[in-house]
């Protein structure tokens, strides 16, 4: 990030800076620096600009430029609850697909490790209640634990799961081959619920 020390030295001294900002569709901003926040390796820089603040990824600073004119911090700006704040807004913002599963404690606690884009809300038992922020996230990590969970709910990730079942063993055997899952009343578990472990048998 070739700007970081020159926006840190325009928060330092309270200057106002021009920076061209975006990928494709680049566009110029004047902005009033009040502060840097690292999340991680990625830095943010909090900004007021026209009245509002606002945070800007660093790394999408393609030109910057320290002006002469200073300009006034805002007297009750606290950078730390402002971000506090806006990331838990940003959480909100975010869309949430939830999800229940049965699965025993020791993958219970790999999803808790693996899980990078939603989060385990409650465990009651061996059945689990957990949230991600897109279906295809969740078809993506629970299809790594394979036979080890037993999805409950909703439907549509049952569904999704099994054609991708389907397709991943029909690829691996040169045809069509036919994915059983256990029913409510064959596995003693909800209603529509199913496991892979007659999926994973087939691919081994």
């Amino acid at each position: 990030m070739p700007h970081l020390p020159l926006l840190q030295d325009a928060v330092w001294r309270e200057r106002k800076v021009r920076i061209l900002y975006g990928d494709a569709c680049a566009s110029e901003r004047v902005l009033d620096p009040l502060g840097l926040v690292a999340k991680g390796s990625i830095w943010y820089l909090v900004s007021q600009i026209e009245g509002s603040i606002r945070s800007y990824r660093v790394s999408r600073v393609q030109e910057a430029t320290i002006l002469e004119e200073t300009f006034n911090r805002p007297a009750d700006f606290d950078l730390e609850r402002f971000w506090e704040e806006s990331s838990a807004r940003f959480k909100d913002r975010l869309p949430r697909f939830n999800v229940v599963i049965r699965a025993a404690p020791p993958v219970v606690e790999w999803l808790r490790k693996m899980i990078r884009f939603g989060a385990i809300d409650e465990v009651a038992g061996d059945r689990v209640c957990l949230h991600f922020d897109a279906e295809e996230v969740a078809r993506t990590v629970l299809l790594g634990v394979g036979d080890q969970v037993e999805i409950i709910e909703p439907p549509s990730l049952r569904e999704s799961i099994v054609a991708t079942a389907r397709r991943i063993v029909a690829d691996r055997a040169g045809g069509d081959q036919a994915i059983e899952w256990r029913s409510n009343r064959e596995a003693g578990g909800a209603t529509g619920s199913i496991d892979l472990s007659c999926f994973f048998e087939n691919l081994r």
